[in-house]
Protein backbone atom coordinates (compact mmCIF):
# COMPACT_ATOMS: atom_id res chain seq x y z
CA UNK A 1 0.00 0.00 0.00
CA UNK A 2 2.84 2.37 0.83
CA UNK A 3 4.44 1.82 -2.59
CA UNK A 4 1.20 2.77 -4.32
CA UNK A 5 0.97 5.95 -2.26
CA UNK A 6 4.58 6.84 -3.02
CA UNK A 7 4.04 6.18 -6.72
CA UNK A 8 0.93 8.39 -6.72
CA UNK A 9 2.93 11.10 -4.98
CA UNK A 10 5.61 10.96 -7.68
CA UNK A 11 3.00 11.11 -10.42
CA UNK A 12 1.31 14.11 -8.82
CA UNK A 13 4.69 15.80 -8.36
CA UNK A 14 5.39 15.40 -12.09
CA UNK A 15 1.97 16.78 -12.95
CA UNK A 16 2.35 19.79 -10.62
CA UNK A 17 5.78 20.56 -12.09
CA UNK A 18 4.22 20.25 -15.56
CA UNK A 19 1.60 22.81 -14.58
CA UNK A 20 4.24 25.20 -13.23
CA UNK A 21 6.35 24.86 -16.38
CA UNK A 22 3.29 25.54 -18.54
CA UNK A 23 2.26 28.59 -16.50
CA UNK A 24 5.84 29.93 -16.57
CA UNK A 25 6.04 29.40 -20.32
CA UNK A 26 2.74 31.21 -20.87
CA UNK A 27 3.95 34.14 -18.78
CA UNK A 28 7.25 34.32 -20.65
CA UNK A 29 5.46 34.25 -24.00
CA UNK A 30 3.08 36.98 -22.86
CA UNK A 31 5.91 39.17 -21.50
CA UNK A 32 7.87 38.85 -24.75
CA UNK A 33 4.72 39.69 -26.74
CA UNK A 34 4.71 36.39 -28.60
CA UNK A 35 1.37 37.26 -30.19
CA UNK A 36 2.13 38.36 -33.76
CA UNK A 37 -0.13 36.27 -35.94
CA UNK A 38 -1.71 32.86 -35.76
CA UNK A 39 1.50 30.82 -35.58
CA UNK A 40 2.67 32.64 -32.46
CA UNK A 41 -0.64 31.89 -30.73
CA UNK A 42 -0.26 28.12 -31.17
CA UNK A 43 1.84 27.73 -27.99
CA UNK A 44 -0.88 29.48 -25.96
CA UNK A 45 -3.49 27.03 -27.25
CA UNK A 46 -1.21 24.08 -26.48
CA UNK A 47 -0.46 25.45 -23.02
CA UNK A 48 -4.17 25.90 -22.31
CA UNK A 49 -4.91 22.34 -23.44
CA UNK A 50 -1.96 21.08 -21.40
CA UNK A 51 -3.15 22.85 -18.26
CA UNK A 52 -6.68 21.49 -18.68
CA UNK A 53 -5.47 17.94 -19.27
CA UNK A 54 -2.97 18.12 -16.40
CA UNK A 55 -5.59 19.52 -14.04
CA UNK A 56 -8.06 16.81 -15.04
CA UNK A 57 -5.43 14.11 -14.49
CA UNK A 58 -4.70 15.47 -11.00
CA UNK A 59 -8.36 15.93 -10.06
CA UNK A 60 -9.58 12.58 -11.31
CA UNK A 61 -7.29 9.73 -12.18
CA UNK A 62 -9.09 7.60 -14.72
CA UNK A 63 -8.27 5.81 -17.93
CA UNK A 64 -9.99 8.57 -19.88
CA UNK A 65 -8.07 11.44 -18.26
CA UNK A 66 -4.75 9.63 -18.61
CA UNK A 67 -5.37 8.92 -22.30
CA UNK A 68 -6.45 12.53 -22.84
CA UNK A 69 -3.27 13.71 -21.13
CA UNK A 70 -1.20 11.48 -23.40
CA UNK A 71 -2.97 12.84 -26.48
CA UNK A 72 -2.40 16.44 -25.40
CA UNK A 73 1.27 15.77 -24.58
CA UNK A 74 1.70 14.32 -28.07
CA UNK A 75 0.30 17.53 -29.55
CA UNK A 76 2.55 19.60 -27.27
CA UNK A 77 5.58 17.62 -28.43
CA UNK A 78 4.68 18.15 -32.07
CA UNK A 79 4.10 21.84 -31.32
CA UNK A 80 7.53 22.09 -29.68
CA UNK A 81 9.21 20.54 -32.73
CA UNK A 82 7.30 22.91 -35.01
CA UNK A 83 8.35 25.85 -32.81
CA UNK A 84 12.00 24.84 -33.04
CA UNK A 85 11.66 24.64 -36.82
CA UNK A 86 10.01 28.08 -36.96
CA UNK A 87 12.65 29.70 -34.75
CA UNK A 88 15.54 28.30 -36.78
CA UNK A 89 13.80 29.21 -40.06
CA UNK A 90 13.23 32.82 -38.99
CA UNK A 91 16.80 33.16 -37.76
CA UNK A 92 18.11 31.67 -41.00
CA UNK A 93 16.04 34.09 -43.09
CA UNK A 94 17.32 36.99 -41.02
CA UNK A 95 20.95 35.90 -41.31
CA UNK A 96 20.62 35.48 -45.07
CA UNK A 97 19.04 38.94 -45.35
CA UNK A 98 21.89 40.67 -43.56
CA UNK A 99 24.53 38.54 -45.34
CA UNK A 100 23.09 37.99 -48.82
CA UNK A 101 26.28 36.46 -50.25
CA UNK A 102 26.56 33.86 -47.47
CA UNK A 103 25.75 30.22 -48.02
CA UNK A 104 23.50 28.09 -45.85
CA UNK A 105 26.54 26.53 -44.20
CA UNK A 106 27.97 29.96 -43.38
CA UNK A 107 24.91 31.10 -41.44
CA UNK A 108 23.58 27.83 -40.01
CA UNK A 109 25.27 28.14 -36.58
CA UNK A 110 24.28 31.80 -36.30
CA UNK A 111 20.70 30.79 -37.12
CA UNK A 112 20.66 28.30 -34.24
CA UNK A 113 21.63 30.93 -31.70
CA UNK A 114 19.98 34.02 -33.20
CA UNK A 115 17.30 36.34 -31.89
CA UNK A 116 14.79 33.48 -31.65
CA UNK A 117 16.56 30.82 -29.59
CA UNK A 118 15.88 27.40 -31.06
CA UNK A 119 15.56 25.73 -27.66
CA UNK A 120 12.89 28.12 -26.36
CA UNK A 121 10.05 25.98 -27.76
CA UNK A 122 11.77 23.01 -26.18
CA UNK A 123 10.35 24.07 -22.84
CA UNK A 124 6.93 23.07 -24.15
CA UNK A 125 8.45 19.72 -25.10
CA UNK A 126 9.88 19.40 -21.59
CA UNK A 127 6.44 19.93 -20.10
CA UNK A 128 5.07 17.30 -22.46
CA UNK A 129 7.74 14.82 -21.36
CA UNK A 130 7.06 15.45 -17.69
CA UNK A 131 3.33 14.87 -18.14
CA UNK A 132 3.91 11.80 -20.29
CA UNK A 133 6.24 10.40 -17.62
CA UNK A 134 3.42 10.75 -15.10
CA UNK A 135 1.30 8.42 -17.24
CA UNK A 136 4.01 5.81 -17.75
CA UNK A 137 2.75 2.43 -16.51
CA UNK A 138 -0.15 4.17 -14.81
CA UNK A 139 -2.41 1.68 -13.01
CA UNK A 140 -5.49 3.14 -14.71
CA UNK A 141 -4.03 2.24 -18.12
CA UNK A 142 -3.37 -1.41 -17.36
CA UNK A 143 -5.46 -3.87 -19.31
CA UNK A 144 -7.81 -5.86 -17.17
Amino acid sequence: MRDRSLETGYRHFLLYVTGLVLIGTALELAFTEHTEGFVQLIPFVLIGAGLLATGAAIARESCRTMLALRAVTSLMGIGALYGIYEHVRHNLIFELEIRPMATFGDVFWEALFGASPFLAPGVLGLAALLAAAATYRHPMLKRR
